[in-house]
């Protein structure tokens, strides 16, 4: 009966590392609350290991040691796992490369709505040389007064949203400002009445004018980036962000 109990134990935290490390191989990257949990995989990888630890401290027990040298093993695997991958993602870096003209740099910044000003997102925006600014929680008021402070600093911006439910409140709204110079963009249909877009936030989708480019802002994910951010700028070939 123990054997059995120890060998339910250990599917039991198998499972759950497994889900919490790899959501995305069970269909629930997108799940509450599990999408919150893997935004802070350096803490979810540190958390794993430190269980691995506990676990081998449970070893010195002999009735428990084959379930805890079990463990051990899994939280081990898990821990690991999750470092490989923040290693192979980059840890991040407070420098920018060089702005080529073959380059496009794009920031994102979920702005919590009313929390941040309009001239805090222009001033940084424009100090990164941003050619895309993706602001999450953001109604089309502040993102229209972030473009006009941006053009009065010399880098001129048109402003693009997507809404739910015409409330006005940030929560509910996605707002992407796009240089001229890379073209001529509009929000498409479906991103504007809802039909194929996100069941939360809004996405919107600018389609550049008689192409196939398009640029794609979702709360805080850019299909630039792919990944989610409170505030951060980058820089990409612009040839392998047309095709995105």
């Amino acid at each position: 009966m123990r054997r059995l109990f120890g060998v339910i134990v250990a599917l039991v935290f198998a499972a759950g590392a497994a889900v919490l490390t790899w959501p995305g191989v069970f269909g629930l990257e997108r799940t509450f609350p599990l999408v919150q949990i893997i935004s802070f995989r350096a803490a979810l990888g540190a958390a794993f290991a430190a269980a691995a630890v506990l676990a081998l401290l449970f070893a010195l027990i002999r009735p428990l040691r084959a379930l805890a040298l079990t463990s051990v093993l899994i939280f081990g695997v898990a821990a690991g796992a999750n470092g490989l991958m923040i290693v192979q993602r980059g840890t991040g870096d407070e420098t920018l490369p060089d702005k080529t003209a073959t380059s496009l740099r794009v920031m994102t910044w979920n702005t919590a709505g009313a929390a941040t000003s309009a001239e805090s997102i222009a001033q940084f925006a424009v100090d990164m040389q941003a050619d895309v600014v993706t602001l999450p929680e953001t109604t089309i008021d502040t993102g229209t007064r972030v473009a006009e402070l941006m053009r009065d600093m010399g880098r001129p911006m048109w402003a693009h949203h997507a809404e739910y439910g015409g409330t006005g409140w940030g929560a509910t709204s996605t707002t992407v400002l796009i240089r001229p110079e890379l073209g001529d963009y509009s929000v498409i249909d479906s991103s504007l009445d809802g039909s194929s877009n996100t069941s939360t936030v809004p996405s919107a989708v600018a389609m550049g004018a008689g192409s196939d480019t398009h640029l794609r802002a979702h709360e805080t994910v850019l299909a630039l980036v792919c990944r989610p951010l409170i505030k951060k700028t980058y820089s990409v070939k612009a040839e392998e962000a047309a095709h995105t």
